[in-house]
This record gives structure tokens, sequence and C-alpha cells, in this order.
């Protein structure tokens, strides 16, 4: 993110960084290995990647015949909260080697080492040495035997389950309740065991003088994090740390992080100041310009539900797993609008008489491109993958609409997908579409197969301009989709 211009939505900053990335791999062609870091370390605070983009890179960095080394220094070893070792695993990554010396050794003891799978012989000959990685040559005595004691505890994979259970029931909802108590001057990312706190600032002088701020605070709630210079803190206790530690280090935290943001809004950080701050429904901050910045509407509160609108809740939560997340929450101030909608998203989405799940997905992810809608993207872009769209049309309709070249026809697998896919672009991109192109799919859909395909496109416009409008953001729960 370190490079994405203020103009950009999130969908075209990676559509760039990929177009950016494949010139480079192009115009050079003596490049021999990528590296990647599923989840970061201090250089972006434990954010993890997302899953599918990094797929796309390592996928495009194997078509051009370069190797690809998963760096799980910080990550692996269970950390990250999938069970599996290694997160390039857990993720079913395509990676040719894995880096952990550090892991291995509990984080303390120097080790390193290189395992292959053949050309020893050939590294010998040569007078070349398969000891020597990074700093050091080998490893003493008590590193290995950390190493070895680090392996045995792996082996039988409770502590990837344990990990994983104490990540998900207390270090993320901890975290969840620290990033609350910053009031709006802190973000957080993180799984497993493995989680960072971003203080919210465009300014990097202000986010290292908010840095310092916090190292104060934390020595005066007797909690030492590991403190990030470009403007935040990781949190990554040893695996086998107990509960009770857990929870006491997650109310210091929170209470330092408390204490820091009344500091910085004395020092003059407000929510206008301040990059991705989001505050509960009705509170408010005061700018520098006098006006007041509120969190955008996210639906009536039960409490102040009507028996109409109460009665669609009820309805839309019991039918659906995700409840009323999403678009379902502002519909529902107008309780026909409700009911109305999620009635006609549910025949768009599995009543189609004309159109397959694939062929649905494919379109819904043109509707999420075009109108910018990064919630609506994450959400399907998941289940377009299941549904069997490929991966190249994935990254073409992304592309596209970031700005790129017009999807080549080539990459269809059929005339048929061609001719909805072309429908729904020119229908998105123009709101109407030529002679050519609609007598193209009634070739091969029929009247009743436009008119489905026109309502798919228009419930997804709904869909799309609702979350971007009440910046709603997908929380990446499994079950129903909108």
């Amino acid at each position: 993110m370190f490079n994405r211009y203020s103009s950009e939505t999130l969908p075209s900053f990676h559509a760039r960084c990929h177009a950016e990335f494949v010139d480079f791999l192009s115009a050079n062609s003596n490049v021999g290995v990528l590296l990647v870091e599923p989840q970061s370390g201090s250089s972006c605070i434990a954010q993890p990647w997302d899953k599918e983009l990094l797929v796309r890179y390592i996928s495009t960095a194997k078509e051009h015949g370069v190797l690809v080394l998963a760096d799980e220094i910080m990550c692996g070893l269970t950390r990250h909260g999938q069970v599996e070792t290694f997160l390039s695993r857990a993720w079913g990554l395509s990676v040719d080697a894995i880096t952990f010396g550090k892991g291995v050794a509990a984080g303390v003891e120097p080790i390193a080492g290189v395992c292959l799978r053949q050309g020893k012989a050939a590294l010998e000959s040569a007078g070349k040495s398969v000891l020597q990685s990074h700093t050091y040559a080998g490893a003493s005595a008590r590193a290995l035997t950390t190493a070895t004691s680090v392996l045995n505890a792996l082996s039988d994979g409770s502590v990837g389950q344990r990990v994983r259970d104490l990540g998900e029931r207390v270090v993320g909802p901890m975290f969840e309740a620290i990033k609350e108590r910053g009031g709006g001057v802190l973000g957080v990312q993180g799984q497993g065991l493995m989680w960072g706190g971003y203080f919210n600032h465009p300014d990097l002088a202000e986010r290292q003088a908010a840095v310092k701020l916090f190292k104060e605070c934390c020595g005066r709630a007797n909690v030492l994090p590991y403190y990030v210079p470009s403007g935040g803190f990781m949190f990554t206790p040893v695996l086998d740390v107990s509960e009770e530690m857990l929870r006491d280090a997650g109310a210091r935290l929170g209470s330092a992080v408390e204490e820091v943001a009344s500091l910085l809004r004395a020092r003059g950080w407000t929510a206008a100041s301040t990059s991705g701050s989001v505050f509960k429904k009705g509170s408010k901050r005061k700018a520098s310009d006098g006006t007041y910045v509120l969190a955008r509407y996210k639906g009536p509160t039960c409490e102040d539900m009507d028996s109409s609108q109460k009665a669609i809740y009820d309805d839309i939560k019991r039918t659906r797993s995700t409840g009323t997340a999403g678009p379902f929450g502002p519909w529902l101030a107008n309780a026909n609008v409700a009911n109305y909608a999620q009635n006609l998203g549910r025949t768009c989405r599995y009543d189609l008489a004309n159109y397959s799940l694939r062929e649905s997905e494919m379109v819904i992810l043109c509707v999420a491109a075009g109108t910018r809608a990064v919630a609506e993207w994450d959400i399907h872009v998941g289940e377009a993958r299941a549904a069997g769209v490929g991966t190249g049309i994935i990254s073409a309709i992304w592309g596209t609409w970031g700005g790129g070249a017009p999807i080549d026809q080539a990459l269809f697998d059929s005339l048929s997908d061609a001719s909805i896919y072309n429908f729904a672009e020119e229908l998105c991109r123009d709101r109407r579409v030529c002679d050519e192109v609609y007598w193209n799919l009634h070739a091969w859909k029929g009247d009743a197969g436009v008119v489905e395909l026109v309502a798919l496109v228009g419930y997804y416009n709904l869909v799309s301009m609702t979350l971007n409008t009440f910046q709603i953001k997908h929380e990446k729960k499994g079950g129903e989709k909108a």
C-alpha cells in the first residue's frame, strides 16, 4: 500500500500494481525468485496478505518461470492460527521453498540451514557450502536443541489447534476491543497469535510521534509490545503462553491505547485527520474546521425498529446465515425496500432459469469491479472461483475495470460465456447495450435470458451502491451471500 495514490480505489490500485509487476517480469527475463511474506512482520505490522491477491501474484510469477520463496520467519510454525505448520501450506500456495530458521529456534537462538531435495553433490563438487544462510553458518548446539524441541512439540498438531483456539476466542476479540478503546486513532490487523496495531494518520512524522507517546503509556501500564517505528506495534507472544497472561496483556495494552488516544486527540488528531477511522453509530468527533464527522448509517437497531421492520429483520436473520450483514442493514430503514430487495436477491442468486451459478458469479464480479465495490468483490471472488470461473477471467475483469486493456475474448471457454460477459460489461459501463451485443446474447439465452441478465446486473448494482454509500466492509464470514 506504500505507493497507492490518494485518488485510487483499492481495486484500481491492485490492478495497477499487478500490471506493473507483469511489465517488470516481461522486461526482466533474468528474474529467478519471487520472495513473498504471507503475513508480514514489522515491515507492515503483522498484516496478512489477501489470499486471493497473493495467489494471483504467485501464479503470475510461475507463468514467467519464476520460483517462489515464502518467508515465514515471523508467521510460520502455526503462529498464523491456521493449524498447519506453514501458512503457505494452509492457504494452498504453490511455493518452491520456505524460510523458517529463526522461528524454529524459538526466535532467540541463531540458527540457519538449507534442506535440499537434490543437487547436494553438484554444490559440493563446486566447492559451495550448503550450511551458510543469512548471517549464520550452521548453528550452535543450543540452537539445534531448541529447534528439535520445537519440532517435537509441533509433531502431533496440538500446538496449532491451541493457537487457532486462542486466536479466535481470545486474541482476535481482544484486539477488536483495543481498537474500540482507541476511538478511531488505531487500526488493528492479524490472525492467530500474531497481531498488530497501526496509528491512523497519513503523516509519517505524526505516526512516529504517536509511537513515542505510546511507549510512555505502555511503560505506565507495565506492558511491552514490539514497537514498529513506522507507526504502530506488534503483539506476538510465545506459543505456550497461558490464557490468563494473554488477557492480562490485552487489558494493559487496551489501557495504554486508551491513554495515547486521549493524548493524540489533545495533539489535534480528529476523525478528519486520520485515515480509515470508524466510529460507532451516533458518535462524533470535531474536525479542524469546526464540523463533525459521523459514522455512516448501518441500519436501525433492534430497539429502534417498528413491528414491520422487526418482522423483516427476523426473516432475513432466519433465512440467511450472514444475518443482516452487508446491504440489509441500511435497507431496513424501509421495511418494504428490505423485503422486496432480499426476495429479488434470492431469485437472482439461485432461481434464474437461464444461468448457472458460474455464469451469474462472472456477472456479479463484473458489476462489483465496475462499481468499485470492494466489499462486493471480496464477497464474491471466492464464490466465483468455487463455482468454476477461471483465474484468468477473474484477473482480467479486475484489470479491465482498473484501467487495463479490454478483456481478451480468447479467455472465455465458450461463445456463450463471451456473450454474457460482453452484455454485462457494456450495460454496466454505458447503461445500455448496442444491437450487436443484445442479439448476440439473445441467440444464446432468448428473451427470458436477456431479462434475467438485466435483473441480475440491476440487483447487484443496488447491492454495490448500498455497500459503497454506507461504507460497509466485508467481514469475511461464511454463509449465504447477498
